[in-house]
């Protein structure tokens, strides 16, 4: 999880860099590719639809960012979620064990309870018949 939010800082941090210090030659690029003028006004129309243009790919570098952080999130966690996985997988068999061999005493337990009781009685009467015929 770390990774992935350094990934994102750096990649926040990278195009933040690249938006607030556009070098000069890019300046020059755009203003050549747009026909634009220092010294006319422009209509608001012209504006809006450079400004349209530029949300448009601002829009679509952030889809493209939050998929691919996505995909990186999913592939760093897959591991660990393999791990946890197989370690239910375990405990729920540990689990259906231990239910096994609780029943299994218990049923045991039903049984012999009432036997001992049973035989301890009977051996008790049986000893005192015993010393009572010996007197």
């Amino acid at each position: 999880m770390k990774k992935l939010t350094a990934i994102f800082c750096l990649l926040v941090l990278l195009t933040q860099s690249a938006m607030t210090q556009p070098s000069q030659a890019l300046k020059t690029n755009i203003k050549n590719e747009y026909g634009l003028e220092s010294g006319r006004n422009y209509s608001a129309d012209e504006v809006a639809t450079l400004l349209a243009i530029a949300e448009e790919e601002a829009e679509t570098s952030i889809q493209h960012a939050y998929a691919e952080g996505y995909k990186a999130g999913l592939l760093e966690v897959a591991p660990e979620n393999a791990r946890l996985e197989t370690l239910n997988e375990q405990l729920k068999a540990d689990a259906l064990r231990y239910q096994a061999d609780r029943d299994a005493r218990i049923r045991t337990d039903q049984i012999l309870y009432p036997l001992c009781f049973f035989l301890g009685a009977a051996g008790g009467f049986f000893s005192g018949w015993k010393l009572r015929g010996s007197n």
